[in-house]
């Protein structure tokens, strides 16, 4: 009867740790899990930030071709530093799939009749352009938006 008590006492000791050893397995795996989805969290923030940064170009491109009928704009930083600690998104033209900047002509507009005095000929055109916009985000993420747009012109 001795020898199977020792026995026991020797086996529960080896349960305990065996349970011991799954549960800091089961720890190890969680805080991995969390670190893995704190890393993706801080990528997707990043993404977003170069986006609404692009998005800001955008803007930008879009109030320069109203004002001066043509889309190109100097590098400019969006928010305020206050808020991003690490140093403000930038915006700029984007010359990496070439031009920043594309002229692709002028084309009447169709549609309503906006011939009166002309003779014939369209009295308004559209000047259509290309624009390529870049937003960057600290850290190195790049957003890249390419879009047309166009101006009115009186003949």
């Amino acid at each position: 009867m001795k020898h199977s008590r020792i026995r026991q006492q020797g086996s529960a000791l080896l349960i305990v740790m065996l349970v011991m050893a799954m549960m800091g397995i089961i720890g190890f795996a969680a805080l991995e899990a969390v670190t893995r989805d704190q890393r993706v969290a801080g990528f997707m923030k990043r993404k977003k930030t170069a986006f609404f940064a692009a998005e800001a170009g955008v803007s930008t491109a879009l109030h320069a071709l109203r004002v001066n009928a043509d889309p190109t704009f100097p590098q400019g930083t969006v928010g305020n530093a206050s808020w991003f600690a690490q140093g403000l998104p930038t915006y700029e033209m984007d010359t990496s799939a070439g031009a920043a900047s594309t002229n692709l002509g002028v084309g009447a507009l169709p549609g309503m009749n906006m011939q009166i005095g002309q003779g014939g000929v369209p009295k308004f055109t559209i000047r259509f352009w290309e624009v390529n916009v870049k937003g960057e985000a600290v850290g190195g993420t790049i957003s890249r938006i390419q879009f047309a747009s166009g101006t009115l012109e009186a003949n």
